[in-house]
């Protein structure tokens, strides 16, 4: 996504329509630019094309398939794992929450030592076990077929039992004014289960989701100890993010 590109998500955040010829005019660029612009933002979800322009399709309630969201960014999500693996010492206890980025820092702790894991993903929980010295702990409750996650009044009961020294979780949508959130109610839920009975709390965004905002809150930009983000967020989000008081480290 290029700067262009993400001047024009954060407009339609706000104004939830735009027009071709006034986003070319306003960027000093062709139809044609701002046509192709819009192809490629609709190709990641970001919005949806209509004649003359584009419409937002971040409805709050909405949440992309589970395989368009593994596929979705990658490079960036790889990046952010491996950064976020280096704030994981030997011996650590980990809450880790479903989600696919949660899901590359399971197997970026593949040289780790001795770390207890416990998650309510099922392909988490799968790639920990390749690491024949971590602990792999699977919670119990509903499985959601798009997710391949468990979640759930009994999910949230066997979290509230155990104490770890660290979350890692991802969320739908960030932005300073609304914090993290995400699409589903319950993962959401769990997530806050998790954050109370952590030490510390990290959290692991990549840049499409500061164009987003879910349905159910999860936490304020406050409540982090961490947050790791890519390199493609822009300076000017990734100040307002520090200037809360929060970590952030950037992964490139």
């Amino acid at each position: 996504m290029n700067n262009r590109q993400k001047e024009i998500v954060k407009i339609l955040t706000a104004t939830h329509k735009v027009k071709i010829g006034e986003l070319a005019e306003r960027m000093q660029v062709s139809d044609e630019t701002i046509r192709r612009d819009l192809k490629q933002l609709e190709s990641q979800h970001l919005l949806r094309r209509v004649h003359g322009g584009a419409i937002s399709d971040t409805n709050r309630s909405k949440e992309i398939d589970l395989s368009s969201r593994k596929s979705k960014n990658l490079k960036e999500k790889r990046a952010i794992a491996k950064m976020a693996a280096s704030f994981v010492e030997d011996g650590d206890s980990l809450a880790i929450a479903s989600g696919t980025t949660t899901l590359e820092l399971v197997k970026a702790l593949e040289n780790k030592k001795n770390l207890t894991i416990i998650t309510n993903s099922i392909d988490a929980a799968v790639a920990a076990m390749e690491n024949e010295s971590t602990t792999v702990y699977i919670l119990g409750g509903k499985v959601r077929r798009n997710g391949l996650s468990i979640s759930g009044t009994l999910t949230n009961e066997l979290m509230s039992e155990f104490r770890v020294d660290k979350l890692f979780f991802c969320g739908g949508g960030i932005s300073v004014e609304n914090g993290i959130t995400d699409y589903h109610v319950e993962e959401s839920m769990l997530t806050k289960t998790m954050a109370r009975v952590s030490r510390t709390k990290i959290a692991l965004m990549d840049y499409s989701k500061f164009a987003l905002t879910g349905m159910k809150k999860i936490c304020d930009i406050q409540d982090l100890d961490i947050i790791v983000i890519d390199g493609n967020v822009p300076i000017i989000e990734q100040n307002e993010l520090k200037a809360t008081g929060v970590k952030v480290a950037v992964a490139y």
